[in-house]
């Protein structure tokens, strides 16, 4: 199952609710908080994993419900994951999960802080026009992050990953 945690701005304008009570995850590798933000005259998304604030960015054009941002999520984690390294658990853990989603609130202002440092740090690397999102993310990836006590988001979930 894939757990889908939008910030309140994200889910307002979007026009859903996510539940003030958090339901049960059942898998960390599946949980993933959405942020948009802008940078010029275009949106984009930012989705990092909870436990491991793992991101990537993506273009939030065309999205305009919870369904589209369900799909561009999917497709994203479909790019970026195995992109990373981290194939295997996007087949056996991520991919297998999809096919069911439960909407959450973000759990803490730590997390909801570091998207949107993460977010910031997207401009920077937006403002250049040199990366592609992939590369982005995995520039963002790499930057250590306080959150996680100082480790990389990177590093982080190949450790979550291998746990599995």
């Amino acid at each position: 199952m894939l757990t889908l945690r939008p910030t309140k701005m994200l889910a307002k304008r979007l026009k859903f609710t996510v539940p003030a009570a958090p339901p049960p995850v059942a898998d960390r590798l599946g949980d993933w908080c959405v942020n948009e933000f802008r940078f010029g005259r275009h949106r984009w998304l930012i989705v990092c994993n909870t436990a491991t604030l793992f991101p990537y960015v993506l273009s939030a054009r065309g999205v305009t419900d919870e369904v589209t941002l369900i799909r561009r999520v999917a497709g994203g984690l479909a790019e970026v994951v195995p992109a990373s390294g981290g194939n295997p658990a996007f087949n056996r853990w991520i991919a297998a999960g999809l096919d069911e989603v439960q909407w959450a609130p973000i759990p803490d202002r730590a997390v909801l802080g570091s998207l949107s440092e993460l977010a910031a740090q997207a401009c920077f690397g937006l403002a250049d026009g040199v990366a592609t999102p992939q590369e982005l993310s995995r520039w963002l990836a790499q930057t250590p992050m306080k959150t996680i006590g100082h480790n990389s988001p990177d590093r982080a979930f190949r450790t979550l990953r291998d746990s599995k």
